[in-house]
């Protein structure tokens, strides 16, 4: 037999053959599996830097020193592979980024009642307002969180954000002349 025919009947083969369906199926499996591997790669040399860090300083092994540690590391670290980490998340996960989307579209124009927001949360009268847009710090903020380039800083962009939302919705509530005592002030 010579290579030419071995090549014929590879390629004659129907139980070699694969529809293109079947192979962006293969495709995102092996991709999903690289990305899971990816990632526990990346956990395991963040925490073995941690580790090292508070060994070799035994005055940093305290929880504030250890967040400044871990943010240093992740800076240091994700900086360099944050676009193609950020693409492999969003090919791996198409068809949920595309499901946000189209539900962001959805309710782009839709009423704070809407999507759930009681309305003594949420300011009726846009005067009150002097100008802004309601919870227009806490937009700002979230505004930021693309420019971060790891965890632990979108981590904590969020969480500002968060607490600038309980800021304004209490604002809006105090507003209305309900009761002044915050229900967040814990936050």
């Amino acid at each position: 037999m010579n290579d030419s025919s071995l090549d014929t009947e590879v390629t004659c083969d129907p139980s070699m053959e694969l529809d293109g369906s079947h192979m962006e199926e293969l495709e995102l499996r092996a991709l999903k599996e690289h990305l899971k591997a990816i990632v526990k790669d990346i956990h395991i040399a963040v925490d073995q830097l941690l580790s090292l860090c508070l060994l070799s300083f035994d005055c940093l092994n305290t929880a504030t020193f250890k967040d400044l540690c871990l943010s240093s590391i992740e800076d240091t670290f994700f900086t360099p592979l944050w676009s193609a980490l950020v693409a492999l998340f969003r090919r791996v996960h198409r068809e949920r980024e595309q499901l946000f989307e189209k539900n962001m579209r959805r309710f782009c124009s839709a009423s704070p009642a809407d999507v759930g927001i009681p309305l003594k949360l949420f300011p009726q009268d846009s005067g009150v307002l002097k100008g802004s847009y309601p919870y227009e710090s806490a937009v700002h903020e979230l505004k930021l969180l693309v420019h971060d380039r790891s965890p632990q800083r979108k981590l904590e962009c969020i969480v500002r954000t968060l607490r600038l939302i309980c800021a304004c919705a209490e604002d809006y509530k105090c507003l209305q002349g309900d009761d002044p005592t915050p229900k967040t002030a814990a936050m």
